[in-house]
């Protein structure tokens, strides 16, 4: 299974909250796409999560992956972030000091206002992901989404617990690939160009 971060966006670039909002690649996030590479068997099955960005990867990604036909898969879109989209952490600390305070203290439960928890939004990518290893058991997969989608499915690949969500970061655009079966494999983590 390829894990694919999309490309950077002007948000992700400026470091900015960027979970629903709908935003195209800078031009940067589609050199990037065009410039993954990585190794192993083809894959034969394509998903996308349906944000704009993931979807751009995906079409990007055509080029090297001509014959997939991409389907759009909701459960893979990024965690809703609510009032705090778009955000910088700066304006974060000045906006909402108590609320930070309280994300701080259960970074997997709270809820940002306006969004969903990082154990909701876990809840439904591990849906997806258990799904898709069994209709595509012995096929290999690849999947366009975000961060935090990754973050949940290398976990639950490894057998590690949620509470290690925040140490595994993917970087945009980047290409994770597992292989799932009686033992499981990391062949590589986030590899760019």
């Amino acid at each position: 299974m390829y894990l694919v971060r999309h490309g950077q966006t002007a948000l992700s670039a400026q470091r900015r909250f960027c979970g629903r909002s709908d935003v195209r690649l800078s031009a940067e996030g589609r050199r990037g796409v065009e410039c993954l590479q990585w190794s192993g068997p083809p894959p034969t099955v394509a998903y996308t999560s349906p944000l704009l960005r993931a979807r751009e990867t995906a079409k990007l990604l055509n080029a090297q992956l001509p014959r997939l036909v991409w389907q759009v898969e909701p459960r893979l879109q990024e965690s809703d972030f609510g009032q705090w989209e778009s955000l910088s952490g700066d304006e974060l600390t000045e906006r909402y000091p108590e609320a930070l305070l309280n994300w701080q203290a259960d970074p997997l439960g709270f809820v940002p206002p306006g969004g969903e928890s990082v154990l909701c939004m876990a809840g439904r990518v591990l849906n997806f992901y258990h799904q898709a290893l069994e209709l595509h058991a012995h096929q290999t997969v690849i999947l366009v989404t975000h961060g935090g989608p990754i973050r949940v499915m290398l976990l639950a690949a490894l057998g590690l617990p949620l509470t290690e969500f925040w140490d595994w970061d993917p970087p945009c655009p980047s290409v994770s690939c597992i292989e799932v079966g009686e033992r499981t494999t990391v062949h590589y983590f986030g590899r760019q160009a």
